[in-house]
């Protein structure tokens, strides 16, 4: 159990020079690792390659992995080392809070971190406010002092088992493990359970730099505070107003293991559109292609398919990275160093190397699909011509047969069947070539696309009008069917 007495004698100098010590040989133990690669594995599995150069190739690898599993285990160590001297700092500013506290209203406070004397009868209410405030304020100090000094025992109790770990990948395990720890310890410096008063008092102990290590660190519990001012809140949310950095950092927090809405697969870019959208960033449509346009961000209603709706409904920045960079950097983003990164900036990584998926697709698959696509507008149009064409002839032919017959005959199948064709390729081929012009938007039109697409846009104007005169030559075929029937097998001539 840690004392009031143990947090103000404490020394958080003396933590940070041990994180320094952990430090000093994690960087020695990585550059010797990359030496032992550079000078020893890589040589010889260029130069040596039958199957003795490569066991002398596995036996430089092996202490160039121990080393840099040293590496790993020794940065957890120095993460811990961070997190306890900044928790120690934390409880000296809030005990500082506490000593200016009384002083304004002649308290004493003991070895224990509580005032001194009871309350006299007839006391100053601002007085008795001020006791119950640094009463407040050491139950949080003595908490958190706790709570940390657990958390860092049991993580370098962890790291001290681990010290024989060869095996870099399961280092980097250990050295999460410790990362997440001294998160831990972190957050638990925020008294999300104190009055607002206490809270005030709290981060008015605080440094400048502990408050910016605090924002970083947990901007969605600090942001909860009633105690901490709105000033501080509105930079944790973003000063531009373009979307609250909280609340997408909230949603990514609380939804980084559920399922989509729409399941874009393992999308990592629609995953961060997702928390854009939660955080109230304004989405961004064209007029004629919603949110198919070049430069758009968002999404509309959709028809409740996925692979339709995140096809036809959502825009290229929504599901790709680079869309999406390229998106935010016309509309007011920037790229910042690391050292000025916060929560709610979007990282992009840029791959390294050719992407052979891409490779394989894009070169064969994709525009053989891309030509057959624009193919189908003038092939339906070409097939609504025809089947209006027949529809006039086989309605030529029955008219001739009636005349020549002196009487009703039945409308033949075929004058429906025809008719019906007309309409139907000529419907489909306007609605295709709207579905293509759309996709064709969204992904930039290559000369040779734009040629296709301009055939389409003329086979299309033909298809509307077909779609005009096979609706009318239906209707007619329809009322020469019913009166047909009305007076099937009479005679149409006279004497």
């Amino acid at each position: 159990m840690v004392t009031y007495e143990a947090v103000i004698s404490a020394r958080p100098d003396t933590w940070h020079k041990a994180a320094a010590e952990w430090e000093a040989p994690a960087k020695h133990a990585l550059s010797a690792a990359q030496d032992i690669r550079d000078n020893g594995t890589r040589p010889l599995a260029d130069n040596w390659t039958d199957e003795v150069g490569r066991k002398a190739a596995g036996d430089f690898e092996k202490p160039a992995g121990q080393l840099e599993s040293a590496y790993g285990i020794l940065l957890g160590g120095k993460m811990l080392c961070e997190a306890v001297a900044e928790s120690m700092e934390t409880g000296l500013g809030s005990a500082r809070e506490m000593q200016e506290l009384a002083q304004r209203h002649s308290l004493r406070i003991g070895t224990d971190g509580l005032p001194e004397g009871a309350p006299m009868p007839g006391e100053d209410p601002d007085k008795l406010h001020a006791r119950e405030r640094i009463v407040a304020l050491r139950d949080h100090v003595l908490k958190q002092a706790g709570e940390a000094d657990n958390t860092a025992a049991a993580k370098f109790a962890m790291l001290t088992a681990k010290v024989n770990v060869a095996d870099p990948d399961e280092a980097l395990k250990v050295q999460n493990k410790a990362s997440q720890a001294e998160m831990e310890i972190l957050g638990a410096e925020i008294p999300s359970d104190a009055g607002a008063m206490t809270q005030r008092m709290w981060w008015n102990g605080l440094s400048g730099k502990q408050r910016h290590d605090l924002m970083l660190a947990d901007p969605v519990a600090l942001s909860k505070l009633d105690g901490l001012p709105e000033s501080a809140k509105q930079e944790m949310r973003g000063a531009d107003g373009k979307f609250d950095r909280v609340k997408m950092v909230e949603y990514a927090l609380e939804n980084w293991d559920q399922d989509d809405p729409v399941d874009f697969g393992n999308n990592c870019t629609n995953f961060v559109s997702q928390a854009l959208d939660h955080a109230g960033m304004q989405k961004k449509l064209d007029f004629w292609s919603g949110a198919r346009g070049d430069d758009t961000w968002g999404h509309e209603s959709g028809i409740g398919n996925d692979w339709w709706d995140k096809s036809m409904y959502y825009s290229k920045s929504w599901g790709g990275a680079e869309n999406q960079q390229d998106f935010m950097l016309r509309h007011g983003g920037e790229e910042v160093p690391r050292n000025q990164v916060r929560p709610g900036d979007i990282i992009y990584y840029e791959q390294s190397g050719d992407n052979d998926r891409i490779d394989r697709e894009q070169p064969q698959d994709r525009p053989v699909r891309r030509r057959t696509a624009f193919l189908s507008v003038p092939l339906l149009t070409a097939a609504s011509v025809t089947c209006f064409v027949a529809t006039l002839s086989v309605s030529s032919q029955h008219v001739h047969h009636q005349s020549a017959a002196c009487r009703y005959i039945a409308v033949p199948w075929t004058h429906f069947a025809l008719s019906y064709g007309s309409l139907v390729a000529a419907v489909l081929a306007v609605t295709a070539h709207i579905v293509l012009s759309r996709v064709a938007r969204r992904r930039g039109l290559a000369p040779d696309t734009q040629r296709r697409s301009g055939f389409s846009t003329l086979c299309v104007v033909i298809a509307g009008l077909m779609v005009a005169l096979a609706a009318v030559t239906t209707v007619m075929t329809h009322a020469d069917a019913a009166e047909t029937a009305a007076n099937l097998g009479k005679p149409m001539c006279e004497g």
